[in-house]
């Protein structure tokens, strides 16, 4: 069983944060998972941005009746802005390991919304 990151990429408006439309393919990485903070698949030692935040405070666990979050996750809940994604470092890729590619794609994603809104905030979470 592998771990699956559930996210959202939002832009602030007079009324809040609203969801951005993405072009992220979310394929699963846990290079770039240990980057975004989630610290039991960090094989590699990658530093995090930041550590774990937890969910915004405008945002509320929805659980379900088996206990879990469907939308943002069953553990590891934390949100990073587009300003913090694109001043960090982003981790390389070791031993030909074909996840350095999502993070690439990530960066490039995260760039283009910034781009397109200012600084954007990105709330994730894990499952599995």
């Amino acid at each position: 069983m592998g771990v699956d990151m559930n996210y959202e990429f939002q832009k602030k408006s007079p009324k809040g944060w609203d969801r951005v439309n993405d072009n992220f393919s979310n394929d699963r990485s846990y290079l770039l998972y240990s980057w975004l903070g989630l610290d039991a698949r960090n094989t590699w030692g990658v530093a995090a941005i930041t550590p774990l935040r937890g969910l915004p405070d405008d945002i509320e666990l929805q659980w379900d009746e088996d206990g879990c979050d469907d939308y943002w996750g069953e553990h590891s809940q934390t949100w990073l802005l587009s300003d913090e994604i694109l001043a960090s470092t982003s981790p390389v890729a070791i031993e030909d390991d074909e996840p350095g590619s999502v993070v690439a794609e990530f960066c490039a994603e995260v760039q283009r919304i910034h781009g397109l809104h200012g600084t954007v905030r990105i709330v994730l979470g894990f499952t599995g």
